[in-house]
């Protein structure tokens, strides 16, 4: 079997667990109305807004069977966000993120990996705010909600949600049909859970948190893991340890580093998750462990608090002090902008994301195709120095020397049936997918393929050539 076959066949039979995303008689396929795999709403805790009284809303997944969603610390993947626009004199507090489900995925081989997600139905809180001189029959509350989904193969999905109130005189606020469902979320988020202080310290890749632990309240260690909310922190793939000291009533994690090498230990928040017992059963339970300026409050205190009538990022909370890769500092604006200059590209409102004129269906410059062609041709330069192509490269120039005798005719027709060959190998490629889009899963897109650890694996195996007769190349 050839290479070309090989890699044909390895890549659509990535396509199946991509496409195993709904149950549709056959097993594989995308929900029958198009619709996301989570499917977001906005919902508040309250039937009504009375003035100046805070209350609870919450971006409400709620996800399909098989599919999960990610915690501010994902492990691997992408916690949800979302962009509030808020009636003329509310604040919102950030997006909090509940306890997360620890889930371990064996690829065999030694290759596992460790996700904090959420499935079923997952409730992100948001504390409104209203103003006291809140006036009018009703106020209404949009976001712009954005999260990523996966099974065997993720996919990045957002929705527009909103919330329309009615504005009540005080004390006539009652609890709405959600408002248990968000209350036991808040229970289980970093303002709800018991608060452990701990301090920490770090000794090369060694992370090493001690907690105290209240009295009457036991540990067992070989059910206990404990789970950064900030990324960046430890690694969340490695093994953990912990010791409990009954005397001391001191429970002790070490954990491998995640941060860089030289970087000073930030405050660190996080969920001690203690698994139930196997034949009790139950649900897990939740500690939040925090170190001197990593507290829920202290945390709260710079927590994207928005003014009258403007966005409110009601994003991934920086518990623990280091900064997620995908939000941005002013150096990394600055950064950024030095780089993109010369493009039609604009830095969002919020420090949360970068955003193109292109990206929402925007006019395509002349600019922004330029850019886009300048740097797949570099791109393709570069690619020429890669191990696995600049040696063909000596292997083509002596075939064009082998060449030079021969009729213009023959090499004409060489030079074609190799285009040729190129052209409709990729179009074979493309009508793979276009078919996969069309018959399978319409959220597949080109190179999905790389998301998928078994094509992956497959990919990393060593290349073996065989060796050619002589005098053939």
């Amino acid at each position: 079997m050839s290479r070309f076959t090989t890699a044909a066949l390895a890549f659509l039979a990535a396509a199946l667990p991509a496409a195993a995303q709904f149950d549709l008689g056959g097993g594989f396929g995308a929900p029958a109305d198009g619709a996301n795999f989570a499917k977001a709403s906005l919902i508040a805790e309250v039937d009504s807004v009375e003035p100046g009284k805070p209350f609870y809303a919450a971006l409400k997944l709620e996800i399909a069977e098989g599919w999960h969603t990610y915690f501010s610390n994902p492990g691997t993947g992408q916690p949800p966000t979302i962009e509030l626009t808020l009636p003329g004199g509310f604040t919102a507090g950030p997006l909090r993120f509940p306890a997360p489900h620890i889930r371990v995925t064996d690829y065999g081989g030694g290759i596992k990996s460790t996700t904090h997600d959420y499935s079923g139905v997952a409730i992100h809180p948001i504390l409104i705010t209203p103003p006291d001189d809140l006036a009018g029959e009703s106020v209404t509350f949009s976001g712009a909600a954005k999260w990523q989904v996966c099974k065997e193969s993720c996919v990045q999905e957002k929705a527009a949600v909103t919330l329309k109130l009615p504005v009540a005189v005080a004390g006539d606020a009652k609890p709405s049909a959600e408002a248990e469902a968000i209350k036991d979320a808040v229970a289980r988020s970093e303002v709800g859970a018991p608060l452990w202080m701990a301090t920490a310290a770090v000794d090369g890749e060694v992370l090493t948190v001690t907690a105290k632990v209240p009295d009457g309240t036991e540990v067992p260690v070989d059910r206990a893991h404990f789970v950064p909310s900030a990324q960046n922190i430890a690694d969340a793939d490695a093994e953990q340890s912990a010791e409990f000291d009954e005397s001391a009533r001191t429970l002790k994690l070490t954990l491998k580093s995640a941060l860089a090498d030289g970087a000073a230990l930030p405050p660190i928040g996080g969920f001690l998750i203690v698994e139930p017992d196997a034949f009790e059963g139950g649900e897990p339970a939740a500690y939040y462990l925090a170190t001197e300026g990593a507290e829920p409050e202290a945390m709260a205190s710079g927590g994207g608090e928005t003014q009258t009538g403007e966005e409110a990022p009601a994003t991934t909370p920086s518990l623990g002090g280091a900064i997620p890769p995908n939000v941005l500092t002013e150096e990394r604006k600055a950064l950024i902008k030095e780089i993109v200059s010369w493009g039609k590209v604009e830095l969002g409102e919020t420090d949360q994301e970068v955003t193109a004129q292109s990206a929402e269906g925007g006019e395509l410059g002349e600019n922004k195709l330029l850019s886009i062609l300048v740097l797949a041709l570099l791109g393709g330069i570069v690619l020429n120095l890669m191990p696995c192509v600049f040696p063909v490269l000596a292997i083509k120039i002596m075939g064009f020397v082998q060449q030079a005798g021969e009729d213009r005719a023959t090499i004409r027709k060489h030079g074609l049936v190799f285009g040729a060959g190129v052209v409709s190998s990729l179009w074979v490629l493309v009508g793979a997918l276009l078919l996969v889009r069309a018959f399978v899963d319409p959220n597949v897109r080109w190179g999905f393929q790389l998301q998928n650890p078994v094509f992956l694996l497959h990919d990393r195996r060593p290349l073996h050539f065989r060796p050619q007769p002589r005098g053939r190349l």
